[in-house]
């Protein structure tokens, strides 16, 4: 296990298990509902950097009614990574 980040759905810490064969993002404890781990995708870009912030803005907020938004805004800018699925599930973004 190496890199920590936290994952967009649920906002818990996620850690990177490495294998051989590539490796997954896994949840220190897996949550009820089943989702798979997905990493806030923040990086050293403008738009990491933007999500980055909005993610650190959303733990800091304590009013119901911004913390919505600001989690619209931090999946939105999500988006932009990754795709969503029929299955409702972010996948990383594929260009054809």
């Amino acid at each position: 296990m190496s890199p920590i980040a936290r994952c967009l759905i649920c906002r818990t810490l996620i850690c990177w298990i490495d294998c051989p064969y590539g490796g997954w993002w896994r949840h220190d404890q897996h949550p009820d509902d089943g989702h798979d781990a997905l990493p806030i995708p923040t990086s050293d870009t403008p738009l990491g950097r933007v999500t980055a912030r909005v993610d650190a803005l959303l733990s800091a907020e304590t009013d119901h009614e911004r913390a919505s938004y600001l989690y619209t805004v931090l999946l939105s800018l999500a988006a932009v990574e990754f795709e969503l699925t029929d299955g409702a599930v972010l996948a990383p973004r594929t260009t054809d």
